[in-house]
């Protein structure tokens, strides 16, 4: 501290005033008292100013550390106001956010009442324009003795064609003899096989259309008859018969010994 340095000093000054008074004085007991009072007089005033300085250093402290607490609290507040205005922003946004959302909930909505609008009237239009059974004029042609239908559109299961053929007043070919059976191959498609009305019952081959043995065969040499495949089919390709699964989906053909009396219109899926 520069308490002490200060105090030495005072002294020295009051020694040198001391020594010319008494240079000047000769009365030395006078001077003597007069020096008492002054050095008690300085000591008081230096121990006064030590206690000035001691305060103001405090104070000169005390001033610092509110120097650095102060851009902290500054700071503090800055941030607090910072936050403050950030939470306002955010709040603003968020209500800025909503309405968007809000908005956008809404034309989402139109765009649904639109949508259903289109989807019911798409609905109506399949509706209206969905495949339908189309009505096909079934034509007898006469060949030799009978008059047949040869249906090369459609395919179906054996049990279907014989279905089709009784809807029309016929029944599903049955060959007599190899007269028949050579007209109507030649004007059959050479890559279709086509359903006759022959079918094995009991492990016997019999004809639909009379309940007995059909009275003609037409089989490929060295035919085997494989289990499970229990109806027979054309194949005009290599001209003879197989037997095949009534499952399986052919072409087919029907007969009548008459002529029919008017064409008939027969329901055709497409």
């Amino acid at each position: 501290m520069m308490i002490k340095p200060l105090i030495i000093f005072l002294f020295a000054m009051a020694r040198q005033s001391t020594f010319a008074q008494e240079q000047f004085q000769p009365n030395f007991d006078d001077l003597e008292r007069r020096l008492v009072r002054l050095e008690s007089r300085q000591i008081l005033d230096a121990e006064r100013l030590e206690q000035s300085l001691i305060r103001l250093e405090k104070q000169l402290g005390t001033a610092k550390v509110e120097k650095q607490l102060n851009p902290i609290d500054v700071s503090s507040r800055s941030n607090s106001l910072g936050l403050s205005r950030k939470t306002e922003e955010i709040e603003e946004e968020g209500f800025s956010l909503k309405e968007e959302l809000g908005d956008r909930v809404a034309k989402l909505t139109a765009l649904y009442d639109v949508f259903l609008g289109k989807l019911s009237e798409i609905e109506k239009r399949v509706a209206e324009n969905k495949p339908r059974e189309l009505k096909k004029e079934v034509v007898f042609e006469k060949i030799g003795e009978k008059y047949y239908y040869i249906e090369n559109s459609t395919y179906s299961h054996w049990d279907g064609a014989v279905k089709r053929c009784r809807s029309l007043g016929a029944n599903l070919f049955s060959p007599q003899n190899e007269l028949e059976w050579t007209m109507l191959t030649d004007r059959l498609d050479p890559i279709s096989n086509y359903w006759v009305d022959i079918h094995r019952v009991g492990g016997m081959f019999v004809s639909e259309t009379t309940g007995k043995e059909p009275a003609f065969f037409k089989w490929r040499e060295g035919q085997i008859h494989f289990f499970l495949m229990f109806c027979v089919q054309m194949v005009p390709k290599y001209q003879h018969m197989t037997d095949a699964k009534c499952s399986d989906s052919n072409n087919f053909i029907c007969e009548r010994t008459s002529k029919p009396t008017t064409n008939k219109l027969v329901g055709i899926e497409q």
